[in-house]
């Protein structure tokens, strides 16, 4: 078998547009990150402690790592009346954990829940109550 000669085949899978015919292309290397997914569930006892329930999974093609889940009553204005966050932990490609965080509940009417999952120090989602 001769390696030295190499046949190239063209398959067209559709037409360039006008506005981008001679123009340069870019070309984006693909890298493997992490994409987390969560939802959370939280209930407030009567003893004022709100326990929240996070389900969490790394979507993504690379390991979450020093992934950290915070939640806080927003105060508004930068601000939060409490607030408390996970140990870190990893996350593989396709898992899934559950972290319970508890918080004091304040009783100021205009507060909301907010939760972040922080992986390496990047927020990589984050949701509020209403």
């Amino acid at each position: 078998m001769n390696h030295s000669i190499l046949t190239q085949k063209l398959i067209f899978f559709g037409e360039i547009p006008k506005e981008l015919k001679n123009q340069q292309a870019k070309i984006y290397p693909l890298v493997a990150k992490p994409i987390i997914t969560h939802t959370w569930t939280a209930k407030t006892t009567a003893g004022r402690l709100t326990k929240i329930k996070v389900q969490l999974k790394n979507e993504g093609t690379a390991t979450a790592r020093n992934t950290t889940v915070y939640a806080a009553f927003d105060a508004g204005e930068g601000l939060v009346y409490d607030q408390t966050s996970s140990k870190p932990f990893n996350l593989e490609p396709q898992e899934e954990a559950g972290v319970t965080l508890d918080l004091k509940y304040t009783v100021k009417a205009d507060s909301r829940l907010v939760v972040k999952i922080i992986s390496d120090g990047v927020l990589l989602d984050e949701s509020f109550s209403e």
